[in-house]
């Protein structure tokens, strides 16, 4: 049988406590975002995350040392697995709505898919800006 060299990880939270002047919340939590500052940081073991595999490799003690091989999906992290799997509801999404659209545009009714469109649109906003790494729109 072969060896393999397996990296497994887990996430340590860290935490600070700092005050920011800022004009409100969101401009508040930008600046502690934007801090790079970590000094007197404390890591919070009590919350540590999953453990997950982070590499992969054939040969004993092979890690780093050659092609690293693909991680099946299971043993990745959950929260990648949810953001790889994320996209797939949003596009499915956008067709359902762009159908409900033009049935709408057809043919007129009480509003209610009107509304159920509205919030399509919104969600699918919020959606691709999960997806791309933007700020969520402002409704």
């Amino acid at each position: 049988m072969p060896a393999y060299a397996v990296e497994s990880s887990y996430h340590l939270p860290t935490y600070r406590h700092r005050s920011y002047i800022a004009d409100d919340p969101a401009a508040a939590c930008l600046a502690a975002l934007e801090n790079d500052d970590w000094d007197g940081g404390q890591a919070e073991h009590e919350s540590a995350g999953e453990t997950f595999v982070s590499g992969l490799w054939v040969g004993e003690d092979a890690a780093y040392r050659g092609e690293a091989l693909p991680i099946p999906a299971q043993f990745d992290e959950t929260a990648n697995r949810k953001t790889g799997y994320f996209g797939d509801p949003v596009s499915v999404l956008e067709a359902v709505t762009e159908e409900l659209r033009c049935a709408a545009d057809a043919a007129p009714s009480d509003g209610t898919v009107r509304a159920a469109l509205d919030q399509g649109a919104i969600a699918i906003a919020k959606g691709r800006a999960i997806l791309s790494g933007a700020a969520d729109p402002r409704q």
